[in-house]
């Protein structure tokens, strides 16, 4: 498998923080054998460092190595074994004392949240693609114990499936949607058997129902997927593995 091409793109990074970008881009190289425990005792080590110095405030370093986790997965195409190795840092991370609630890992996700398709009607292809991938990075993030945001996926299914699109917009938006399907469809799933109603769960202008996780709402966003694979060539495989995967996850219970 061929080399990833990883940059450092986070403004002015510290010496921490560039020492430890060249250490996870050398981690996650497809040749590479290094224990996703290694890199996280490095990043332990750091922050252990960081309380003992004059300076000893941890929340500047939290920030920048969570954006770093994110600038990276931005780079790393959804389906490649690399992204699965970036969690598997994440969730070497939580096992540490300092990092049990992976501190400042929700509010930089929160911050980084920002779809292309928000901000212009025809996302570049590399916009589209970095989407997709902080989404695949994300939903894979939410099948660990040790995090519970499932704003993210809603917000994502809302945009792509409870709105009608023009073209590179519904591509952009569906392509991320169908990760937290293939990602994570069964953590969501487990989710309609509460249905906990929250605002921020508000449905779209095509949905009309409670403002949650439901089994209504899924069946929704499995129909809005076999729609748009109908009438969509380009996305018709995207939206029928999606569909695939959510017929057997109901299939499983």
């Amino acid at each position: 498998m061929a080399s990833l091409a990883l940059s450092n793109n986070l403004k002015s990074p510290s010496n921490n923080g560039a020492r430890l970008f060249e250490s996870l881009a050398a981690y996650l190289q497809p040749s590479s054998t290094t224990p996703a425990a290694t890199i996280a005792d490095e990043i332990n080590q750091s922050a252990l460092s960081q309380l003992g110095s004059a300076e000893p405030d941890i929340e500047p370093f939290l920030w920048e190595i969570w954006k770093l986790f994110i600038t990276i997965a931005r780079q790393i195409p959804p389906d490649h074994p690399s992204q699965d190795r970036l969690v598997d840092v994440v969730q070497a991370l939580g096992d540490t004392r300092l990092w049990t609630d992976l501190p400042l890992l929700g509010p930089s996700m929160r911050e980084a949240w920002t779809s292309p398709t928000s901000v212009s009607e025809n996302p570049t292809e590399e916009a589209t693609a970095a989407w997709v991938s902080l989404n695949a990075f994300a939903a894979r993030l939410f099948t660990l114990d040790s995090i519970s945001w499932p704003n993210f996926a809603v917000w994502t299914l809302r945009s792509a499936l409870e709105e009608e699109l023009p073209g590179r917009k519904l591509e952009c938006d569906v392509k991320a949607a169908a990760q937290w399907i293939v990602r994570c469809g069964s953590t969501i799933f487990r989710h309609t058997a509460t249905a906990i109603e929250t605002k921020s769960f508000r449905g779209g202008s095509l949905y009309n129902g409670p403002p949650c996780i439901s089994m209504e709402r899924w069946t929704f966003w499995k129909q809005r997927f076999g729609e748009i694979s109908a009438s969509e060539e380009s996305l018709r495989e995207t939206c029928l593995m999606a569909t695939n995967v959510m017929e057997n996850i109901e299939k499983a219970g």
